[in-house]
């Protein structure tokens, strides 16, 4: 039998077609999969949760904050030996340095002067007369161009770097409580101005006070979805999408009372904890897993457990802080 070349590429064409439809098939399959899974995603609850300060500050009842480096102002020599040398952006950056120490130095504390925790204590060169001090360096301050001006001699659009290396210690036994290097950056639309720097100081001291004050962030809790159909799930689930956590918990408490449904019990359980009762979730999860047969909900209840078994030991370092 012979076959010729025209007919060949016709069946070759044919086949590319097909495939070309299987797989705009297979897309559509995927797409569609994708949207109903979105649809019926799992009910999310949130809560905001207060925090003890990063930094062990238990016993500190007083903070001295000593100068930041760079300390001071350039003098005369140092601006026309920088511009000389590195040129009057250089110059610029590092006196934006300076600056920036002193924004430091000063706003901490103001923080810590209007703090309800600690006692604000003046600066001295001994650090007598307080229980902890807080020190540090603004290692980096740079001003980067956006591409499209980087051709351009004025400091137009780009964005602002800076580093920031600090440290809290204790004046009786010299231990450092805590320290950390913070880097953030913050986008310029315009020209780069003294706004600009203390806009992103601003945003790396809200993140340096998180270790000698409490402070807040929100927590999710990713419930489960329930596979089973019951009609009291989807109400329950509707009212956690609405926020309305103590209803929709009552919900998932009865329909595990009266069904034992595996997922109506984990729920509940979390959030018995994201409506302030840790306890009362920690006990309730012990006794789901005491009887759950699914072997990847209890992976979740174990992995539950250990998180809120923390949670306790944050809440009663908190308590602590309450009574200094």
């Amino acid at each position: 039998m012979i076959v010729k070349a025209t007919q060949i590429r016709g069946e070759y064409r044919h086949m590319t077609k097909l495939l070309k439809i299987m797989r705009f098939k297979n897309l559509i399959i995927i797409i569609s999969a994708a949207l109903i899974s979105s649809c019926s995603s799992a009910p999310v609850a949130r809560t905001a949760v207060t925090h003890p300060p990063l930094a062990d500050m238990q016993g500190v009842k007083s903070i001295m904050v000593t100068p930041f480096e760079p300390s001071g102002n350039l003098n005369l020599a140092q601006q026309v030996g920088g511009r000389l040398l590195f040129g009057n952006h250089a110059v610029n950056e590092e006196q934006y340095r300076h600056n920036m120490a002193k924004f430091f130095t000063n706003n901490l504390a103001s923080y810590i002067k209007n703090s309800e925790l600690y006692k604000s204590i003046p600066y001295s060169d001994d650090k007598q007369g307080t229980d902890a001090y807080i020190s540090g360096e603004v290692t980096k301050f740079s001003f980067s161009k956006s591409k499209q001006n980087k051709n351009s001699s004025s400091n137009e659009a780009g964005s602002v770097e800076m580093t920031v290396y600090y440290f809290i210690k204790r004046v009786s036994d010299s231990k450092v409580l805590w320290v950390q290097t913070i880097i953030d950056s913050y986008e310029v639309a315009g020209k780069m101005t003294s706004l600009d720097a203390e806009k992103l100081a601003g945003i790396i001291l809200t993140k340096m006070v998180r270790a000698i004050t409490p402070y807040q962030t929100i927590k999710q809790y990713n419930l489960e979805k329930d596979k089973s159909g019951d009609s009291n799930m989807k109400v329950a689930d509707e009212l956690v999408k609405n926020n309305m956590y103590d209803k929709a918990l009552s919900r998932y408490q009865s329909v595990y009372e009266k069904t034992g449904n595996e997922v109506a019990g984990y729920d509940a359980a979390l959030l018995l904890d994201a409506t302030g009762n840790t306890s009362g979730a920690i006990d309730a999860m012990n006794a789901l897993l005491n009887k759950a047969t699914d072997f990847n909900l209890q992976k979740k209840i174990i992995q539950q457990l250990s998180r809120m078994n923390e949670d306790i030991k944050e809440q009663e370092l908190m308590r602590s802080y309450s009574q200094q």
